[in-house]
């Protein structure tokens, strides 16, 4: 099975399982502390499989592929489920993002560990890797050690160390087979960019219409048409003061109201 054929199925998830609103949180890990019930278990963690896509996607410039580090995050998610006490204040996905990151760095930090690389430079080389590939992305070429040590603000010497223990036992530029002198490894890879903008498509417009349905309906007309959202013709304020018979200033206003509450839902904070 492919990168793009795994996403599909976590994608299916997100549909049949939408996110859970505060109260059926709390009703599902109170059932699932009091009964140990199986069912509920496994609906709550395909409830929260989003919360694992985001944070993986956060760590896709490693060499585990996206599908294995939402993979390792599912095992987080899984340990913070159980250790989450549902009496707290808290919000269950500020609780599990601290088990999903774990969980997925002590993975990457296993991969291919022929040598043990303490953890803290672990976090050098992870920091290292992802300014390397953000000036590549930006220069169009690749990057010198200079240039990642003045992005860095780092020691030029330091990043090449750095750099020394990010190399791959095997390049990915080398031909496929002796054979295959044609091809080299690096295109038999899967791109992951258009897989990553597949799940943020697919689930934000998912959070949003949750976020939208906790304004009141006047302000969430009003954003959906200024806004164009699900495809819906983008309106002016002029317009929309025609059709609510009120003044553009005060649709202005119903506007920034609106986005003022949006900025503090739970289901928008991992896109801010």
């Amino acid at each position: 099975m492919n990168v793009q054929s795994d996403i599909s199925l976590y994608l299916s998830k997100f549909e049949e399982y939408p996110v859970l609103s505060e109260q059926e949180e709390k009703r599902i890990l109170k059932k699932i502390k009091e009964e140990n019930d199986a069912n509920a278990k496994e609906y709550f963690v395909n409830s929260n499989l989003r919360l694992v896509v985001h944070v993986a996607k956060g760590y896709t410039c490693t060499h585990l592929s996206l599908n294995d580090l939402i993979q390792e995050g599912n095992i987080g998610l899984i340990k913070a489920m159980e250790r989450f006490d549902p009496s707290k204040e808290t919000r269950f996905s500020t609780y599990a993002i601290f088990w999903i990151r774990q969980s997925i760095q002590r993975a990457i930090e296993n991969l291919d560990a022929s040598v043990r690389i303490p953890v803290h430079v672990q976090e050098q080389v992870s920091k290292v890797r992802k300014a390397r590939k953000q000036l590549e992305q930006t220069l169009q070429r690749e990057a010198t050690s200079q240039e990642i040590a003045d992005y860095l603000d780092e020691k030029v010497d330091q990043v090449e160390e750095w750099l020394n223990y990010a190399k791959q036992t095997i390049s990915l530029d080398q031909p496929m087979s002796a054979e295959d002198k044609k091809n080299d490894m690096v295109d038999f890879l899967p791109d992951q960019r258009d897989t990553e903008t597949e799940v943020d498509r697919h689930f934000l417009a998912d959070d949003i219409k949750v976020a939208l349905d906790k304004l009141t309906v006047q302000e969430k007309q009003v954003l959906i048409y200024r806004y164009g959202l699900f495809n819906n013709e983008k309106k002016t304020l002029e317009q929309l003061g025609k059709e609510y018979h009120l003044t553009k200033e005060r649709i202005r206003q119903i506007q920034g109201t609106a986005l003022q509450k949006l900025r503090g839902c739970m289901e928008l904070r991992l896109y801010l």
